[in-house]
């Protein structure tokens, strides 16, 4: 499911949203970290593992949001007060996105999703997770929890994703 070095080796971890929902139509992985503490120290030893493991070419840091200057960007990194993403990168020719969270299981983590279908995780021992509204992809989405503008035209995309009528 995931590059087996792109974590360091003991993280838990989740692949939720899009990917879980039908990685055939997904054009991105996003991989859930769970950590218990010190989310920012968890940023570090991520970080300084993705160096390692991954072309600088292909990899995207997104500055640590505590970090002196970045104030500008802390909105576009935090999903929410839980969570930060940390990377993008390009591996094994797909893309991932790596986020760091105080969430503790895939059922808190989808259980905030915005768009029913994506309310599913897959976990790191293939256990397959879907939130309290999950639909699959052959019904047509719901909002969830709306999250505002970006909420409404997340729904119009994925319902165009997934092959059901936008004007409905």
């Amino acid at each position: 499911m995931i590059p087996s070095n792109l974590l360091p080796e003991g993280s838990k971890w989740c692949v939720a949203g899009g990917y879980a929902a039908c990685p055939a139509l997904a054009g991105d992985t996003d991989i859930w970290v769970m950590v218990e503490t010190d989310l920012f120290g968890a940023y570090e030893l991520l970080v300084h593992h993705l160096k390692q493991q991954v072309d600088d070419e292909w990899l995207i840091i997104a500055p640590r949001p505590d970090a002196a200057g970045a104030d500008f960007v802390v909105h576009q990194l935090y999903v929410d007060e839980a969570t930060v993403k940390v990377a993008q990168l390009y591996t094994d020719g797909r893309q991932f996105h790596i986020m760091l969270t105080y969430l503790n299981s895939p059922e808190s983590i989808i259980g905030r999703f915005d768009i029913s279908t994506h309310q599913v995780a897959l976990t790191a021992t293939g256990r397959v997770v879907t939130g309290p509204e999950w639909t699959p992809v052959s019904v047509p989405p719901v909002v969830s929890r709306h999250t505002g503008d970006r909420t409404t035209a997340r729904l119009a995309k994925i319902q165009q994703r997934y092959g059901h009528d936008v004007t409905s």
